[in-house]
């Protein structure tokens, strides 16, 4: 797509696949956005939706890393090198490097960045297996698929560079799969030392419990102060002399102005 919008003076047939692309590639971007956004439940009731969400959008990331980097979606070498002529600016460095079919430059890196961001895309740790499923069945057949469909002598200079950049993406598979396991465990023992410290709070809560209210508890628990906020007061004593023989004499509504009118003038 981007070879055609910058080059519009090469006509290509191929726009059903690029339109397929787009639907597709916005269906997963709503799907993600839905899948992040939704207020998820709790690990043990999360429903098949929310799985098929996922796993279709993974699904079709998988799928789409491989598809973009082979016609009709990018130009194939041949293709490659006969666009030079016609735009320049935007072939001669791809051309020049032969950065086309799944052993370019672009794709190795795309694809080696894809497995190193697993670890914090997949869920748990065996899930690893399935990105080195995907690189020696899917990657590997596609390659090979491609190789014997455009044969010719252009893309047979990549046949060289097959077992190599199989092994960068395996030794990037290796990387990614440490990660997820040093991810997981220190998330377990993480889990694991909070449980524990639980443990023990409840039963100091239970020891506290026979001590002080068990509104203090959790504070104590807390190291917080067990202390209620006090506001300030200031407490003013007045003798008044015959102050019982004259509020005999006086009505409440007359005594409560007299002391208030007495109080005003201190």
């Amino acid at each position: 797509m981007q070879w055609r919008l910058s080059c519009p003076n090469i006509l290509y047939q191929e726009t059903t696949p690029d339109a397929v692309f787009l639907i597709s590639l916005s269906l997963a971007l709503l799907a993600s956005v839905d899948l992040a956004w939704r207020k998820l439940p709790a690990r043990r009731a999360v429903t098949w939706r929310h799985a098929i969400t996922y796993w279709g959008v993974m699904l079709f990331l998988w799928a789409a890393f491989l598809v973009t980097s082979i016609p009709p979606f990018s130009p194939s070498c041949e293709q490659l090198c006969d666009d030079v002529g016609q735009c320049p600016e935007l072939f001669r460095v791809r051309a020049s490097k032969l950065d086309c079919t799944l052993q370019g430059h672009t794709a190795c890196q795309i694809l080696m960045l894809f497995l190193l961001s697993l670890p914090f895309a997949l869920p748990q740790f065996y899930h690893q297996y399935l990105a080195l499923f995907w690189l020696f069945c899917f990657y590997l057949s596609a390659t090979l698929l491609y190789e014997r469909t455009y044969d010719n002598a252009i893309e047979r200079l990549h046949h060289k560079d097959i077992p190599l950049h199989c092994g960068l993406l395996l030794m990037a598979w290796s990387f990614s799969a440490t990660r997820k396991y040093y991810l997981e465990r220190s998330m377990r023992r993480q889990y694991i030392g909070g449980l524990k410290q639980r443990q023990a709070m409840a039963r100091l809560y239970y020891m506290f419990k026979e001590m002080v209210p068990e509104y203090l508890i959790p504070r104590m628990l807390e190291a917080e102060t067990i202390a209620d906020p006090v506001s300030p007061v200031t407490v003013l004593f007045v003798l008044i002399d015959n102050f019982n023989e004259f509020s005999s004499r006086k009505q409440p509504d007359e005594l409560l102005q007299f002391l208030n009118d007495y109080f005003r003038e201190m």
